[in-house]
């Protein structure tokens, strides 16, 4: 369950968390909830909702720098913020925002905000999410929570390999040498095709793999690349 905060400047955000929410008073922040970190081991998260005039006014007087101490000394092991409003920088440098149709000049340096915000990303390591209304604001919150509802290892997304497409064959699928030529150093989609004509009929796939100087005989195959083929079929 996502705790979200009572203040009165945030009573347009609960009807978009879906049941999701509880509204009560917290002490840090405007959405807390628990998560799993590693290995299942139990973490608080904590997020602040900002709208763009209020973190102007946040980066000149340290006001949010001092919301993300408190956070931290309470034990939020995963803090971020959410920055509410859709903003642009201007031809000479100042920060606009769009409000009722309009884009109205916030009389600050688009290049300040810009680096508080990376700063606070790189160095603090506050997740930062630009949203444009109440309702996405919701919903990136409750797609964090979820996330946060299993362990880093849960997670698969980060784990996979890019597998670029092959060109169309008309001729059937290619075979199984071709399609392992194909994913070692230097060889590609072309080459594993000399390679397979050159080592079909002659030696096994495994033995092609281990053939290493023999490699070079091989248009487009140098001493550079058979040394690696070698290495990548023989290490352990």
């Amino acid at each position: 369950m996502i705790y979200l905060t009572t203040a009165h400047n945030d009573r347009d955000l609960f009807k978009h968390f879906q049941g999701m929410a509880i509204n009560c008073p917290i002490p840090f922040g405007d959405f807390i909830f628990k998560g799993v970190w590693e290995e299942w081991s139990p973490i608080s998260v904590c997020g602040e909702r900002k709208h763009l005039p209020d973190l102007l006014k946040c980066i000149q007087d340290n006001r949010h720098l001092e919301q993300i101490r408190g956070a931290r000394e309470a034990g939020f092991k995963q803090v971020f913020l959410v920055v509410e409003d859709e903003f642009r920088e201007t031809t000479d440098g100042d920060v606009e925002l769009r409000k009722r149709g309009k884009w109205l000049r916030q009389g600050f340096s688009h290049s300040r905000l810009e680096s508080y915000l990376s700063q606070l990303e790189y160095y603090a390591g506050i997740r930062v999410h630009i949203t444009r209304d109440a309702r996405e604001t919701a919903h990136r919150v409750i797609n964090l929570y979820r996330m946060f509802q299993k362990p880093p290892e849960e997670h698969s997304s980060l784990e996979g390999f890019h597998q670029p497409p092959n060109p169309v064959s008309l001729n059937g699928r290619p075979g199984l040498m071709r399609r392992v030529f194909k994913e070692l150093h230097g060889i590609g989609w072309e080459r594993s095709k000399r390679a397979e004509d050159y080592f079909k009929g002659r030696l096994s796939l495994v033995d092609a793999l281990r053939a290493g100087e023999e490699w070079q005989n091989i248009e487009g195959i140098g001493p550079e690349i058979s040394k690696m083929i070698y290495k990548e079929a023989t290490e352990r």
